[in-house]
């Protein structure tokens, strides 16, 4: 009789031992994506290592579950347009990939406890925070995301995201996405900046040296901007692909050519960009365009290289 009794504990400590963790619903729909849009090699792979992961830092999950709990409070108490959430997400560590990528593609469709402008926030800050683990095993959710009918703000960020990984997959994807006109076209253009690598630089001059309109021209200067960017290379990541030296040379000769073919709005991002750029012979660089340029544009390379001079984003160590 007493064993009898046992039997349900018996069985539920079993079904404890061997699932501890969640079993997902069929539809499987995250924040920006649905499980179904991976490849099935890709979900099994992603599914495998998010209970895995589940077993191995449940801390982390428990910590993304509470943040997007609290996302109607942070809303609340935002000072701008949009609640802070990915300093959140970005203190938890690379432990926090999986339950990011879980929150991205597996399991997180309600929105109905937030606005607008949260929701948008929280899949931006997911994307950010994936982005920033810099992992390549995010690479096929990223690329998913990226590839999905998103809105342009979260395809910059899908783009920023997936460009931080920098692989050679990614860098081709990159580039061939860059080349598709449409709606992406700008977002994918404005995400590249993130992708430090001399290829990206190479196509991004390349569109700039073909002197497109107005609003192409003030996104492709600000990526170049990030792509060489000086104080984004002495960090030791991105300077692990030892590309520094080409991609900066690159970036900053390609925005001065640039600088004498646009207007006032336009000169103005681009001069931005070469004081992000920083690179120690843009004072030559300057003087080189200015033997090429008419006299009546002498004047403003004259004022670029005061900026230059006097810009407060010169790297210290030079």
């Amino acid at each position: 009789m007493n064993l009898i009794r046992l039997i349900p504990f018996f069985f539920w400590l079993t079904v404890i031992t061997v699932i501890p963790y969640p079993v997902y619903g069929a539809a499987r729909q995250g924040a920006l994506i649905s499980l179904q849009t991976l490849s099935p090699a890709d979900q099994e792979s992603l599914i495998t290592a998010i209970q895995r992961a589940r077993k191995d830092y449940p801390t982390i999950f428990t910590a993304v579950s509470q943040i997007r709990e609290n996302l109607p409070q942070l809303d609340r108490v935002k000072r701008g347009l949009y609640p802070v959430i990915t300093p959140l997400l970005k203190s938890l560590g690379p432990e926090a990939l999986y339950p990011v990528l879980e929150r991205i593609a597996v399991s997180d469709v309600s929105s109905d406890d937030l606005t607008d402008s949260a929701w948008s926030a929280w899949r931006a800050s997911l994307l950010e925070a994936a982005g920033m683990c810099r992992d390549e095993r995010a690479e096929p959710v990223l690329r998913a995301v990226l590839q999905s009918n998103q809105d342009e703000f979260l395809i910059i960020q899908a783009a920023a995201a997936y460009g931080k990984l920098a692989s050679d997959q990614v860098v081709d994807l990159l580039i061939n996405m860059s080349a598709e006109a449409g709606p992406k076209q700008l977002a994918i253009l404005a995400g590249m900046g993130h992708c430090r690598r001399l290829v990206i630089a190479q196509r991004l001059a390349e569109i700039l040296a073909e002197k497109p309109e107005k609003q192409t021209a003030l996104v492709v200067a600000q990526s170049l901007g990030r792509v060489g960017s000086a104080w984004a290379w002495q960090t030791e990541v991105i300077a692990r692909c030892h590309e520094e030296v080409p991609t900066r040379t690159l970036a900053a000769r390609a925005l001065i050519t640039a600088f004498t073919s646009y207007d006032r709005d336009v000169r103005i991002q681009i001069t931005h960009a070469i004081l992000v750029v920083d690179h120690p012979s843009t004072l030559d660089f300057i003087r080189e365009q200015k033997h090429r340029s008419s006299p009546e544009l002498h004047p403003e390379l004259d004022e670029l290289r005061n900026r230059f001079q006097k810009s407060p984003l010169r790297v210290k160590s030079k």
